[in-house]
């Protein structure tokens, strides 16, 4: 992803912030390139965790041409809806109980919610 395309307003809340930016290059330079495939953000708690992963989700699922699913408890579901209308990023939300079988033969991009690893 461009620095300009970070530099974009995003549909409801306009601009990132500046670690915010650092965290989408950061997310994408651990997916496309060198000996790491991925990576965990692990932000203090409202430094915008959710709208930095799913705007570099945004931009894997357009260059590799999948779909976005996220994993998390339900209580949280809505809540990733809300951030992915905000981030222009169109997802699948699934509560860990409640994964579909047709996922593990599909190519996707997915992210995990922290909670239900402690949690479920």
């Amino acid at each position: 992803m461009a620095a300009a395309e970070l530099d974009r307003p995003l549909a409801e809340i306009g601009y990132l912030f500046s670690h915010q930016k650092e965290a989408v290059k950061w997310l994408l330079a651990h997916r496309t390139g060198g000996i790491y495939r991925g990576g965990i953000l692990a932000d203090d708690m409202g430094l915008g965790k959710t709208l930095s992963a799913l705007v570099a989700a945004r931009a894997m699922a357009k260059i590799h041409g999948c779909p976005i699913f996220v994993i998390c408890p339900a209580s949280l579901k809505d809540n990733w809806l809300r951030e992915a209308a905000k981030a222009g990023a169109a997802i699948e939300v699934f509560s860990w109980a409640k994964m579909p079988k047709a996922l593990e033969s599909q190519k996707y991009l997915v992210i995990a919610d922290e909670s239900p690893l402690c949690t479920e």
